[in-house]
């Protein structure tokens, strides 16, 4: 090729591929089939223990809210564990989750552990997609259990993305919605009405202290005290509005109310397309990678 290509050639990137693999094949009609398992507790705290079971559940509800997934009942999931003797070995590798998923007909497994790396709790989701051994991993991160149902909505709603292509992934959730961005404008807004406030006082008072006789002083001089009163107290109401607000803004913003949702991992088959250049204006191929 004599002249020098200025457009580059696309690189099909391993999570791209392989998501939209995964589209085309099970299209955006037809819900799939996911089996999901036991989540390990690797916390070393045993008031966590009780989320390896409750955390399945939960996760259950909130694909099935989501849609375009049908969420296999965990009844046959345990049966096929004790029968193939995995109910205690703990997560389960890509080929138990491929041989516990051809026997209940699912076309996807999904498995877990729940960690706290930094006195922060982590949430990781193994899936394996039965036909191929592919394996795709989603985590997510929050302060603590009390966040543990926002977590799961997050990591559902990623799932679902991977899965279906049905929804938007998320990177970053609140734990806790703040209002302190209205309850600063509530502050300027008392803020507003101290300067109208501070105006009328003036206005009064000016008249006041112009008046010529002892009956003009008593009109002015109350409304001029009525309107230092309101004002002082918009004033302290702005101080405490703003303060406050700014406040929870702050806190809205700190990593503690803070959720991150990520994709963690992915092995499987893979094609990657990069162009092979040979010399400052020259083009001799394409190298092809296959990962597996």
């Amino acid at each position: 090729m004599n002249t020098r290509i200025r457009t580059l050639v696309h690189s099909f990137q391993e999570a791209g591929f392989l998501l939209l693999a995964s589209s085309l094949a099970l299209g955006q009609t037809a819900n799939v089939t996911l089996a999901i398992s036991d989540f390990k507790n690797n916390t070393g705290a045993y008031h966590n223990v009780s989320l390896e079971s409750s955390l399945p559940e939960m996760l259950k509800t909130e694909l099935v809210q989501l849609g375009g997934v049908t969420v296999l009942e965990r009844s046959k999931i345990e049966a096929v564990l004790k029968e193939q003797a995995l109910a205690q070995s703990g997560v389960l590798n890509s080929e138990d989750a491929q041989q516990v998923g051809r026997m209940l007909n699912a076309e996807f497994v999904l498995t877990g552990e729940i960690t706290s790396p930094g006195n922060r709790l982590r949430i990781d989701a193994h899936i394996v997609r039965v036909e191929t051994g592919e394996v795709f991993g989603e985590k997510v991160t929050g302060p603590d259990e009390e966040a543990i149902e926002p977590m799961v909505r997050a990591l559902a709603r990623n799932i679902v993305y991977n899965l279906t292509g049905r929804v938007s992934r998320v990177q970053v959730v609140p734990v806790r919605k703040y209002y302190g961005p209205w309850i600063i404008a509530a502050g300027m807004g008392a803020g507003v009405a101290a300067a109208m406030l501070h105006s009328s006082y003036k206005t009064n008072y000016d008249e006041y202290l112009q008046a010529d006789n002892l009956a003009e002083f008593d009109d002015p001089y109350n409304k001029a005290n009525r309107s230092y009163k309101a004002r002082n107290i918009s004033i302290a109401a702005a101080a405490i509005l703003i303060s406050s607000g700014l406040g929870l803004w702050l806190e809205s913003k700190s990593a503690h109310n803070q959720i991150y949702a990520q994709a963690d991992y992915r092995h499987g088959k893979s094609l990657t397309l990069q162009p092979f250049y040979r010399g400052a204006n020259k083009t001799y191929g394409l190298f092809m990678t296959v990962k597996l």
